[in-house]
């Protein structure tokens, strides 16, 4: 395999282990004291209300991201092609982001309900993120890690410093207080971001090169199942989940699952985006390269996933008290809400590294075909959950997931003799188990 490709990933895999360790574990020491500063109830409103920001965001990419790995050669060939491409782009995401708040919009005077402040805070957030993420996306593939990973944990401190200075001096949270700074400081980030991304822009060359008609339906297509790969695997995310929950059974259950979803999910997320951004800039640039680099690199890439998701596992296993102690679960029920969760998030993280090799094959339509089967299958569980349990309903969706995952793991062998390495490290496993044990011998303190 290149050396160089290798460099390049694991120069990705360090700058995206520092955006999301550092970020991930403020967000969760801040979510834990929000958590017990207010109450249930506010906190899931608040909960509820940054799912649909990252819903709408979610849904108004229309497969963006995925694209922007897929043709990185195209937009990165000249000033003319970058130009094309990034406004052909992001014109329909811009659609569709106020397609989606139009919709909210109505729902809010069809319900009848008093969250005017609350719809405002989330189409104005939304619209910023449903930017950023692009964005974001953009500057890792080019190998600028380093300037995401900066804007982002500085963002997030900005942010923590605002919110709790506040609630020193006034000793008082309202929505007002958790809103309006991150809006100006995402704002602030994104406008970073764009300007950063324009100083690379000015260094590509400035040649013209014709423009082909089949390449440009190639990006359509190919965009198009994308986004509908996106969009089928929504009812399995916490941002559908957590509203579902508020909506279904209420405000207090709502924010639990959302705590519980922070704690666990930033266990998670850190080995998600850390090893799924680093692996779509590595699919990205291996996908000219022979077969045999293209297995190394992923047998690299999940021997990675794989030892993470293990040290995460052994972890959660022998600190599962503590865990429970923090979300304030000392139920049955509760607890078994956060277990399932927690699969379906474990779940997810593996079936993220197959997608990206998916879209960086071009292979978005038989993607989308699949995860299209598990998201009728999921809305008809989540009609359903009216008249059942939430645990039934969650032990349901994580059948329903691992069932989706387990088939791409197939079609991906059977397609591109591709196998993921499931090894665990002897390193890994007693390092794991030492800090595991120290952190429930200093708890237990």
């Amino acid at each position: 395999m290149s050396l160089i490709i290798i460099r390049h990933f694991l120069h990705s895999v360090r700058w995206s282990a520092v955006e999301v360790v550092g970020y991930h574990l403020l967000l969760a020491a801040h979510h834990t004291i929000l958590f017990r500063t207010v109450t249930p109830a506010f906190y899931g409103i608040v909960g509820t209300t940054f799912s649909l920001v990252y819903l709408i965001a979610f849904i108004a990419d229309m497969g963006l991201e995925a694209s922007l790995s897929a043709f990185l050669s195209r937009w990165t060939l000249n000033a003319q092609e970058a130009r094309h491409f990034l406004i052909k782009s992001f014109v329909p995401t811009c659609v569709v982001w106020i397609l989606a708040c139009t919709c909210l919009v109505l729902f809010k005077y069809i319900a009848g309900s008093d969250v005017g402040e609350l719809i405002g805070y989330i189409i104005i957030l939304s619209g910023i993120e449903a930017l950023r993420r692009p964005l974001k996306t953009m500057h890792q593939l080019i190998f600028q890690g380093h300037i995401v990973a900066l804007t982002e944990v500085a963002m997030l401190v900005t942010y923590l410093m605002c919110v709790w200075g506040w609630y020193f001096l006034h000793q008082s949270i309202t929505p007002a207080v958790i809103f309006i700074p991150f809006i100006v400081l995402a704002g602030i980030s994104c406008a970073v971001l764009a300007y950063a991304f324009y100083g690379y822009y000015t260094t590509l060359p400035q040649y013209d090169t014709p423009d082909h008609a089949e390449s440009g339906a190639t990006i359509i297509k190919q965009r198009f199942f994308n986004a509908l790969a996106q969009v089928s695997i929504l009812p399995f995310s916490s941002n559908f989940l957590v509203p579902l929950f508020a909506y279904q059974f209420g405000a207090v259950y709502a924010g639990m699952l959302k705590l519980a979803s922070n704690l666990v999910h930033n266990g998670a997320t850190i080995i998600t985006k850390v090893l799924n951004t680093s692996s779509r800039v590595g699919f990205a640039h291996a996908k000219n390269l022979s077969h045999e680099s293209q297995v190394a690199l992923f047998s690299l890439i999940t021997a990675a996933l794989y030892n993470s998701l293990y040290a995460l596992l052994i972890f959660c296993i022998i600190n599962h008290q503590m865990i429970f102690d923090w979300c304030n679960i000392h139920d049955q029920a509760s607890a078994l809400i956060v277990t399932l969760f927690f699969i379906i998030l474990v779940t997810d993280t593996i079936a993220l590294t197959y997608e990206k090799l998916f879209e960086t094959k071009a292979q978005a339509g038989t993607l989308s075909i699949i995860y299209i089967i598990g998201c009728i299958l999921a809305l008809a569980i989540g009609m359903a959950s009216e008249h059942i349990s939430p645990v039934l309903t969650l032990l349901l969706l994580a059948l329903v997931r691992v069932s989706t995952c387990a088939l791409l793991a197939g079609l991906s062998l059977h397609m591109w003799r591709l196998a993921m390495s499931y090894t665990m490290q002897p390193a890994v496993f007693f390092a794991t188990i030492i800090v595991s044990l120290a952190v429930k011998l200093i708890s237990a303190r």
